[in-house]
């Protein structure tokens, strides 16, 4: 039984304390994302640490999803850009990152913006997590020219 309480609250520790050291990442103002070419290009007002620690890494990433966007069905990856870390505090205001298209399929597609951080796990890896997101009312569509268009011969 004494194990089982002192193994318990080591781990209740360890993830106690993994959680508090998350950062409080926001985007905050207005945003907006153009798609040119095989380009996307994305707008933030303001990206803002409210954390007492500094950030880990930190990536933009804009997705195309056919219906609005859920975190286990996050749709089409059309690009991602990096940013640098932000200190306790700090903020980064008119952030504007141009990225590659993955141009998906053709049709109408929902476009989400997410921030993420690159955060250690218990195992000692990495991931990356979503600390904020930003939803587009409006569809867009993409129209992707088959094979040898317009010359087919």
């Amino acid at each position: 039984m004494k194990r089982f309480c002192i193994g318990t609250f080591a781990l209740l520790f360890i993830f106690g304390t993994i959680s508090a050291a998350q950062a409080q990442l926001l985007l905050r103002g207005d945003a907006s994302y153009w798609v040119y070419g095989d380009r996307v290009r994305v707008n933030l007002e303001d990206i803002t640490n409210y954390s007492d620690q500094t950030t880990g890494r930190l990536r933009l990433m804009v997705w195309a999803s056919r219906d609005r966007w859920e975190y286990f069905d996050r749709g089409r990856l059309l690009g991602y850009g990096l940013l640098p870390r932000l200190l306790p505090g700090q903020n980064l205001s008119n952030v504007r990152r141009t990225m590659d298209l993955n141009e998906p399929r053709t049709g109408w597609y929902y476009i989400t913006v997410t921030l993420e951080e690159r955060v250690p796990t218990a195992r000692g890896g990495w991931r990356w997590t979503i600390r904020d997101r930003v939803e587009f009312d409006q569809r867009e569509y993409f129209w992707r020219a088959p094979e040898g268009w317009p010359f087919p011969f």
